[in-house]
């Protein structure tokens, strides 16, 4: 299966752990709409939302020294992006 995706066959075991990382926190996140409509009593969903809040952050920062090269990589790419993008929006050389 990885022969299809070769991005993610060269990632060493503290990459895997730091993406895993951060898509659990993404997860955890995106659960937090989800809180308020469940059938619980009050004081459950704010033990939940605490909860998910915590995890989530928790997650995040715990991933951030595993992925700290390939984060700043990531950020410089999508910056130079955005810039060539506003470039050629506005016509400045």
């Amino acid at each position: 299966m990885l022969d299809r995706y070769p991005l993610l066959k060269n990632l060493t075991l503290r990459q895997w752990l730091g993406w895993i990382l951060i898509l659990l926190s993404c997860l955890g996140w995106a659960a937090l709409p989800v809180v308020p409509f469940l059938p619980i009593d009050l004081s459950a969903k704010a033990a939940w939302t605490a909860g998910l809040l915590v995890f989530a952050e928790v997650a995040w920062w715990a991933a951030m020294p595993l992925l700290g090269p390939e984060i700043v990589a990531l950020l410089k790419n999508f910056w130079s992006r955005c810039k060539s993008w506003f470039k050629r929006l506005f016509g400045r050389q």
